[in-house]
């Protein structure tokens, strides 16, 4: 099994790390997966923007892939968003844990009780800082992260797919938090309607946002993917 996760630490600065420099990357994994285990197709597990690298690389190389769970993936929408960065500017730009535990709580509701395992990302915090070698020499620790998929998120948010979802014949497990505004039930049902899988299933997560695999929901996540995979053919 391969996880895409949803974001990228690039330690090259000129970089922006979009899809398409994505794909060779996922596609060289895969290959060297492949040559341990006799050649088999593997299975991916991807989230958010790591789900539009693994949906296109599900439709460019179908003989590859047993199974494909899809954890909250970006989507196509048709909807106004910021201009995507040009070449004229960083590649990259810093995120703070403090920015990153506003951006982990936002989706949940007023008057919810709050679904992050506070102990959970503090563990998290730390290994997110450890992904770069500079990140605490900076005011406050931060970590440089690829404007890349802000970008490609941008494209898809304007109108304009970064994958083509009727190509996906792999089984596929599309499972997405209740609260999640960054895949939305119109998103999941949009990719579902577009699979051309015959064994394909939605699930959403009660009381659970965009970060599920960080929250009290998680386990139930973690069943839910075990068993796809278990059943998956």
């Amino acid at each position: 099994m391969i996880y895409v996760h949803g974001g990228t630490f690039g330690a090259d600065l000129s970089i922006f790390y979009k899809i398409d420099d994505a794909i060779p990357q996922l596609h060289r994994v895969v290959r060297a997966a492949r040559e341990l285990n006799g050649g088999r197709p593997v299975r991916l597990i991807a989230h958010s923007w790591g789900g539009a690298v693994a949906a296109r690389y599900a439709g460019l190389f179908r003989d590859e892939i047993q199974a494909l769970v899809l954890f909250a993936p970006i989507s196509t929408r048709h909807l106004p968003f910021a201009t995507p960065p040009t070449a004229s500017q960083s590649s990259h730009y810093a995120i703070s844990i403090w920015a990153q535990y506003r951006r982990f709580i936002e989706d949940v509701p007023r008057g919810q009780a709050q679904v992050l395992d506070e102990a959970h990302f503090q563990m998290w915090s730390q290994d997110y800082l450890a992904t770069d070698a500079d990140a605490n020499s900076r005011i406050p620790p931060s970590v440089m992260t690829p404007y890349g998929p802000i970008a490609d998120i941008g494209k898809a948010w304007s109108g304009k797919p970064l994958y083509d979802a009727s190509l996906i014949a792999a089984p596929t497990l599309l499972i997405r938090g209740a609260w999640d505004s960054a895949c939305s039930d119109e998103d999941a049902r949009l990719i579902m309607d577009a699979l051309s899988s015959t064994q394909k299933i939605y699930s959403i997560i009660d009381c659970a946002t965009h970060l599920t695999h960080l929250e009290k929901q998680r386990d139930v996540l973690y069943k839910q993917v075990n068993e796809f995979f278990q059943t998956a053919t």
